[in-house]
Order: C-alpha cells, then structure tokens, then sequence
C-alpha cells in the first residue's frame, strides 16, 4: 500500500505554471545567441540522425549520432533552466495583422496566417517532431511544420500536456485528450484532466465528480482506459516511484463505495 499521496494536478495547471515560470525570465543577450547556436548544431544533427536511421546504424564516420543529438539536446536544456526560455515574440513574426512561427534560429516554419500560438514550455520546445497549436478564425487546432491539419480548428483551446506528445483540447467547458495523431483517447466530456505531479501519464479524469484514468498501454493484457466511476483516486509518489525495479508491479488505489481497489498499471520506466 502507499504511504502517501501524490498530487494529482490538472494538466491545465501543470500547463499554466510551466508558462509563468517561463514568462518570468526569457533569452536575451549572450544566453540567446547561444540558444541560436545550439539549435543550430541541433538541427544539424537532426538530419543526420536521419540519415543514420534511414541506413539502420547509429554510428556515421565512426560517430555514435544519436548521442551526439542528445547531448546537444541536454545543452539547450540547461541553458534553457538556467536563463529561461525564448520569448513568444522571438518565435513568431506578423504580416498583414495574422502571425506565423519562426524556429529557434528565425527561419519561417508558417505562413502568417494564424491569430494566435500556444507554446508549451519544457525540454522539447521545437526539439523534437513537433506540433503547432495554433488559432484560426476564432478557434483552436493544431498543425504539423507542413501545414497539415493533425487535429481540427473546432476548440476553444488546446495546450500540450508538458513533456509529451498528447494535447489537451477544450470545447464547451469540457475537455479531452488527443494523441500525435490528432485521435481523442479521452472524450471531450470531461470536467477536469490530471495527470502525477512528476509525469504525464497515466491521464487520471473527472467526471461529475467520480474519477476514471487512461494510459497508453496493452488493452489486452491490462485495463488501460477506465471509464468515472470511482470516489478517489490516490497515486505514488515521485521519490516511491522512483524506488520501483523492474521486480515491481505498478500499481494506484482507486476508492470505490468505500472499498479500495488496487489498480495494476503498465508504463515504461
């Protein structure tokens, strides 16, 4: 049984408090001009990765690259805790009064077509194969760098759940999840969306004030999407997370009718 219960915040509020942190210091002067050099090289590796996997290696010239790319990668990351993230303004340019996305070296990644852009804050801004949320005649969607649309312009908003490759999407009041693929794995019908203080998954949600859960797992072995049906939810936290080998079963307590149920979880550690 746990010892202690770890929080279960909303995505919006994990969302919310990784913009203010950001927004409370952005790249200027010599940290910025680093920021661009590293991006550089970064995007620099990038191609060469794909390179290395469209030939099924890791090593180009005797070079192991996806290291390379990593460590690179880990760079900006510090840089980025220890100075602060780009600003909005140096991501994006206007034309004609719409907007469009720059990289982080200032190349157009859009046309200026959009009203508005919402940037999550966390390791992967623009590091990784990336989705844009953008807004278009007064709603919310998001679009891959080739413009195409992933998931439609029909919410009234959407952030990305930080460091992963889901969406939250809003519509009504209610909200839901959509994955990479633009797919909602969690219907747009729920009160609120939370997730561990210390990872993303599994998406635990609220629903007339009962709680259900969903994670990416095998559904024919485990039971990975739950429909609201329990009092309360309890989950492990970060330091007995970490504790867990191997060995271990994963598990979180669910309240229901006053009894507990011990829920096994399947999640790559």
């Amino acid at each position: 049984m746990m010892t202690h219960q770890s929080r279960l915040p909303s995505v919006l509020e994990t969302w919310q408090s990784a913009y203010d942190k950001a927004m409370e210091n952005t790249l200027v002067g010599e940290p910025l001009e680093e920021s661009y050099d590293l991006c550089r090289e970064w995007a620099k590796w990038k191609e060469i990765t794909h390179k290395a996997w469209e030939l099924g290696t890791r090593k180009i010239d005797g070079v192991d690259v996806y290291h390379e790319s990593f460590e690179v990668d880990s760079k900006l990351h510090d840089l980025w805790n220890e100075y602060g993230y780009p600003s909005f303004e140096s991501m994006t340019y206007e034309e004609d009064g719409k907007i469009g996305l720059l990289d982080l070296v200032g190349r157009k990644l859009s046309p200026a077509i959009y009203e508005d852009f919402c940037f999550t804050y966390d390791w992967s801004l623009f590091t990784t194969d990336f989705q844009i949320v953008a807004k278009k005649d007064g709603k919310w969607g998001i679009v891959d760098f080739e413009g195409n649309i992933v998931c439609p312009f029909k919410y009234d908003r959407i952030v990305r759940v930080k460091d992963s490759m889901y969406h939250l999407v809003i519509k009504n009041g209610k909200q839901g999840v959509v994955n990479h693929r633009g797919k909602l794995v969690i219907p747009c019908s729920m009160d609120s969306i939370h997730t561990p203080d210390f990872k993303y998954e599994p998406f635990f949600f609220r629903k007339n004030y009962k709680w259900g859960w969903y994670w990416d797992g095998d559904s024919s072995f485990y039971n990975c999407h739950q429909k609201p049906m329990y009092d309360e939810i309890y989950y492990m936290t970060e330091e007995e997370w970490d504790k867990l080998d191997d060995e271990d079963e994963e598990f979180f307590e669910a309240l229901v009718d006053g009894k507990m149920h011990y829920i096994l979880e399947w999640t790559i550690k």
